[in-house]
């Protein structure tokens, strides 16, 4: 059985994430420098949790790298080097008659390859993300 990739991320919204008053947050879709290649990749599942102590932020653990619909992306498991850029971390926060949220920062992000080695982020790589 292949091993597949797992990416880890910490995001802060503008507000309390208050799941039970119908706040759909789905992410999906991430575009990344890593050792000097630009990737565009998405995962197939994605388990978030609510911060205890803060609950402004939301933890997720995203897993199961969709290659069928982005078979561009199966490089990504073997890519040389450091995230140098997170360019893009779509966060869906629903539609028009829903809660208004807003991502306002990626506080951190791990990613591993399948074999279970990580691929370090470089200093300044999470900055300026586009949500």
């Amino acid at each position: 059985m292949k091993e597949d990739m797992i990416m880890e991320a910490d995001i802060r919204f503008d507000r309390e994430i208050r799941m039970e008053e119908g706040y759909c947050i789905v992410l999906g879709g991430y575009e990344m420098r890593i050792g000097g290649k630009d990737f565009s990749f998405d995962f197939r599942n994605c388990d978030m949790e609510v911060d205890e102590d803060d609950p402004t932020v939301l933890h997720c653990v995203m897993y199961r790298l969709n290659t069928l619909h982005s078979p561009e992306s199966e490089p990504l498991n073997h890519a040389e080097g450091s995230v140098e850029k997170v360019q893009a971390f779509i966060v869906y926060t629903g539609d028009e008659d829903e809660p208004e949220i807003s991502p306002l920062e990626l506080l951190s992000l791990s990613l591993y390859r399948g074999n279970g080695d990580m691929i370090p982020v470089t200093d300044g790589a999470l900055e300026g993300v586009l949500f």
